[in-house]
C-alpha cells in the first residue's frame, strides 16, 4: 500500500509538474503591440490571414495591430496607392517558432488589428479574417466595394454611399447595413452567407448562385433578382417595380408591397410572392417551377409547364399556357 501511494504521488507531482511547464511556455509568449499612421492617407483595405478587425472612423489613418511577440517579424502592413495590405508571411516562420504553436495545450497565435480611416471606398478580406465596426461611416463616397472570400466574416458594418456592390464567395459570411442615393448589387457563390439590411434610392440587385443564403430587408425604387443552382433568397421590400429571373433548383421569397411584378422561372425554381403584394404580374414559367403571387388587378401568364398559384381577384392575359397548372393559392394543401 505504501508503495502504491508512493507511485500516486510521484504520477500527481509529474502532472502538476507539467501543467506547470505548459502554463509557463504559454506565459513566455508576449504580445506587442505595432502602431503606424499614414499621413497620405488610404481609402481601401485589403487584409488576409486571421486577422480579427475592428474597423472605427477617425480623422487620419492608421493602424495598431497586437501581435504574438515571436511572430511580429513576419507581420506585413504596407501601403500601395490607397490601399492598405495587412497580411502575415506564414511560409516565413521559422521551426523554433512554430514549435511554440504545436503541442496539445499550445497557445492560438493572436492577431487582433484596429483600423481608423475617414471614409472607406474598398474592403477586401480573406482566409479567417473576422472584421467589425463598431463605427457607421457617414461620409459620402460615390462607390463602395466590399469582397468578402473563403472563410471570412465581416459582423458587421454599417455605412452611406452613392452606390456600392458587395461580392461574397466559397464560405463568406457577412452582416451589412447600408443606404445609398443609388443602386446596390450583391453578389453571392458557393455557400455564402448574407444578411442585408438596405435602403436604396435606386435599384437592389441581387445575384445568387451555388447554395449560397441571402436574407434582405429593403426599401428601393426596384428590385431585380437573379437566383440559379441551390441558392436560397429572402427579400422582404417596398419597391416600385420588382424583376426576378430564377432557375435551378433555387428558391426565393418575397414580401413587402411591389407595384408590378415580372418573374421568368424554370427548371425547379421556387419563387413565393404571395406575401407581397402588387398590382400587375407578367409571369414566364417553364420545366417544373413554381410561382405564387398576390396581384390585385392583373397577370399575364405564359407557360410550357410548372405550376401558377394565384391569390387575389385578378383579371387574366393568357399568352400561352402548355402542361402547365394554374391554381388559386393554397389550392390541393
Amino acid at each position: 500500500m505504501k508503495n502504491l501511494f508512493n507511485i500516486a504521488w510521484k504520477a500527481a507531482i509529474t502532472l502538476v509538474a507539467f501543467a506547470g511547464f505548459q502554463v509557463a511556455a504559454s506565459a513566455q509568449i508576449q504580445q506587442k503591440e505595432v502602431f503606424m499612421d499614414f499621413p497620405d492617407g488610404f481609402t481601401a483595405i485589403n487584409i488576409s490571414n486571421e486577422f480579427d478587425v475592428s474597423l472605427v472612423q477617425g480623422d487620419v489613418c492608421s493602424i495598431t495591430v497586437t501581435i504574438d511577440e515571436p511572430l511580429s517579424p513576419y507581420l506585413s502592413v504596407r501601403c500601395q496607392g490607397k490601399t492598405l495590405f495587412v497580411s502575415f508571411e506564414e511560409k516565413s516562420v521559422t521551426k523554433e517558432v512554430k514549435k511554440l504553436y504545436s503541442g496539445r495545450n499550445a497557445p492560438k497565435p493572436s492577431f487582433h488589428a484596429v483600423i481608423a480611416m475617414p471614409a472607406v471606398e474598398s474592403i477586401t478580406i480573406c482566409d479567417k479574417v473576422v472584421l467589425n465596426s463598431p463605427s457607421r461611416f457617414e461620409a459620402g463616397i460615390d462607390k463602395f466595394e466590399l469582397t468578402v472570400l473563403d472563410e471570412a466574416q465581416v459582423k458587421l458594418l454599417s455605412l452611406s454611399a452613392n452606390n456600392a456592390k458587395v461580392n461574397l464567395q466559397k464560405k463568406a459570411n457577412v452582416s451589412l447595413n447600408i443606404n445609398t442615393e443609388n443602386n446596390i448589387e450583391a453578389i453571392t457563390e458557393g455557400d455564402s452567407n448574407l444578411n442585408l439590411s438596405s435602403g436604396a434610392g435606386g435599384e437592389l440587385i441581387v445575384n445568387a448562385s451555388g447554395k449560397s443564403k441571402v436574407s434582405v430587408k429593403n426599401t428601393s425604387n426596384k428590385v431585380n433578382v437573379a437566383i440559379a443552382g441551390n441558392a436560397q433568397v429572402s427579400i422582404a421590400s417596398n419597391c416600385n417595380d420588382v424583376i426576378v429571373n430564377a432557375e435551378g433548383s433555387s428558391k426565393l421569397t418575397l414580401t413587402g408591397m411591389g407595384a408590378d411584378i415580372s418573374v421568368k422561372a424554370s427548371k425547379s425554381a421556387n419563387v413565393d410572392a404571395y406575401g407581397l403584394q402588387m398590382t400587375e404580374a407578367v409571369i414566364d414559367i417553364a420545366g417544373n417551377a413554381q410561382v405564387s403571387v398576390n396581384a390585385s388587378e392583373t397577370i399575364e401568364i405564359s407557360s410550357t409547364g410548372g405550376k401558377l398559384l394565384f391569390a387575389g381577384s385578378p383579371i387574366f392575359k393568357i399568352v400561352k399556357v402548355s402542361k402547365a397548372s394554374i391554381l388559386p393559392y393554397g389550392a390541393g394543401e
